[in-house]
């Protein structure tokens, strides 16, 4: 027969009043555990079963596959809740299915309309709701960017060809806007004066960086269809700066009211002989279409080279010696000898330069003089054309 070892045994109310000797041990038959006496705890050191509850303190669990139901504070939790540890333990808590939220910053789903906000710093910057995206603040795009295929489709803010129907207004509608930009409203907290202050702003026409060559840079380029300005269009630059088309990209017709110009004369360009310097005289005649005047008192003047025409017609007239003939308002002209304010002027012996009327023949008339020339060589001086 083996031989049986049998250890002292008891409840555990019974356990728990034993003292045992150094390392003997004792069995409690209400939890069917050991109890590891050390001679002077009341009770021994309970070990565990494997179905005992048991309270586990400064213990870590490594790869610890739970199974059951999980108790916490007296608590099962409910489904979807976690654990968090608090000041005084651990709780079940449940996980806001509403907001994402890092302090004073959050992304919430609001429950009246679902929009989604976002707050940073307690204020709300943007919400996205049903009708779009609101930005309250400022919108900045920063940052380099690529793509391929950016001839036409942009890389920067990008709206696409969309249709947009509108389910409310039937009939006239005096204005329609598919991208609005409200007037907006400057404050400061102190006086201050804003000298230039604009609804939007383009600092420049687009720079060409490594390997771009930019052939045409535009600040704005509207590719087809009309623009239309309900107020002033206004040279930020320096007077006489800048210009409206090119010589070779220009507009059609100008419709207005009235115009004003710098300069003071109307020309027309005309095909010359060769090129004549600013206020020569000039005569229908020559080989081409005109040519500078050659004997005193000619009756075919066209009139003097302009400087600075105020407008200028025939504009297109391509050619060699293509000159601008002034034939009304105020230019320069050459003249010589004396000649008083006022004189009527005419062509003298000196291919192209004027001198005082003497006899008078229709057509021989130049202008008249809006200055004295007080010597009897030549000299310039500004003068009246097309005003007998």
């Amino acid at each position: 027969m083996p031989t049986q070892v049998q250890f002292r045994r008891g409840s555990s109310s019974q356990n728990n009043s034993f003292t045992g000797a150094v390392g003997e041990l004792t069995i409690d038959t209400t939890n069917y555990t050991l109890r590891v006496q050390d001679g002077t705890t009341a009770g021994g050191w309970p070990t565990v079963g494997l179905t005992q509850t048991q309270t586990l303190t400064n213990k870590t669990l490594s790869s610890a596959a739970l199974t059951g139901t999980l108790t916490a504070n007296g608590s099962a939790g409910s489904s979807g809740q976690y654990l968090e540890s608090t000041s005084s333990g651990v709780r079940w808590s449940s996980v806001d299915s509403t907001t994402i939220a890092n302090g004073n910053s959050s992304i919430s789903c609001i429950a009246s309309g679902g929009n989604i906000r976002g707050n940073i710093g307690g204020a709300t910057i943007t919400t996205l709701y049903s009708g779009g995206l609101a930005v309250f603040g400022k919108l900045h795009r920063t940052g380099d960017g690529s793509a391929s295929g950016i001839a036409t489709n942009g890389i920067g803010i990008v709206s696409d060809a969309s249709t947009f129907t509108d389910t409310t207004s039937f009939g006239t509608v005096a204005t329609v806007a598919v991208h609005a930009i409200q007037q907006p409203t400057l404050a400061a907290s102190a006086a201050t004066t804003w000298t230039n202050a604009a609804t939007f702003y383009i600092a420049n026409a687009v720079a060409g960086g490594s390997n771009a060559t930019l052939t045409n840079r535009y600040a704005l380029y509207v590719a087809a269809g009309s623009s239309g300005f309900g107020g002033d269009i206004l040279n930020l630059q320096a007077n006489g700066t800048g210009n409206i088309g090119s010589e070779s990209s220009y507009f059609n017709t100008a419709h207005v009211k009235a115009t004003s110009a710098q300069y003071a004369d109307v020309a027309e360009r005309y095909q010359a002989d060769a090129d004549y310097p600013i206020g020569t005289v000039l005569v229908i005649g020559g080989d081409n279409e005109v040519t500078q005047s050659n004997m005193g008192g000619q009756t075919s003047i066209a009139g003097t080279v302009s400087e600075n025409p105020g407008v200028l017609m025939n504009r297109g007239l391509e050619g060699e010696h293509v000159v601008a003939v002034a034939l009304l308002g105020r230019v320069p002209c050459r003249v010589v000898g004396v000649i008083n304010k006022g004189d009527l002027l005419m062509s003298s012996e000196i291919p192209g330069v004027a001198c005082k009327l003497t006899n008078y023949i229709p057509g021989c008339v130049i202008g008249k003089a809006l200055e004295n020339h007080t010597v009897e060589t030549q000299g310039t001086i500004e003068i009246m054309v097309g005003r007998l």
